[in-house]
């Protein structure tokens, strides 16, 4: 009590892993203070958060790169923010499970209420969705499949960001 740590770092991975509260600095000022939950509030996602989590370990950082750009990308063009899990084994087997799998994932991460979330599980072969405005769950689905079936996870979601890109 009483002692602060100063962690200086461009990863806002790495600043929740170590602290509770943050600071956000840009052009040498402090532009916002409090828990990563408080300013996703004020601000949203915070440009340079990842929104891909891939706890199943089935994507390269290459891969993880190129699914965040086509995320962001989506984003920017639709305004739909989208996050990503990819799970390892989950034992869950009903749609209603699955459903609420992905929202106790999002929540335990913080996901903002408005964003689309995405849960691959790739050794028990299932997807859902939810939250994607204004399209298709079974569109986005559709178009993630022939993908994930061949094993390829990031072109999967790449092609469902592209797929919710086109339908908004």
């Amino acid at each position: 009590s009483g002692m602060s740590i100063l962690l200086s770092t461009h990863s806002l991975n790495v600043a929740v892993e170590v602290a509770h509260r943050l600071a956000i600095i840009h052009k040498g000022s402090i532009i916002t203070v409090g828990t990563l939950a408080a300013i996703r509030e004020e601000a949203g996602r915070l440009e340079g958060e990842s929104v891909i989590y891939d706890e199943a370990d089935v994507l390269s950082d290459s891969d993880e790169q190129q699914v965040q750009e086509a995320f962001d990308q989506t984003q920017e063009d639709s305004g739909q923010p989208l996050y990503a899990f990819l799970v390892p084994d989950t034992g869950v087997e009903s749609p209603e499970a699955r459903r609420e799998f992905l929202l106790q994932e999002a929540r335990e991460e913080n996901v903002p209420q408005d964003a689309g979330v995405i849960v691959v599980a790739p050794n028990d072969r299932w997807t859902q969705l939810a939250k994607i405005d204004g399209v298709s769950e079974d569109a986005v689905s559709d178009a993630m499949v022939p993908d994930f079936q061949r094993g390829d996870f990031a072109a999967g979601l790449i092609a469902g960001a592209e797929e919710i890109d086109k339908l908004l």
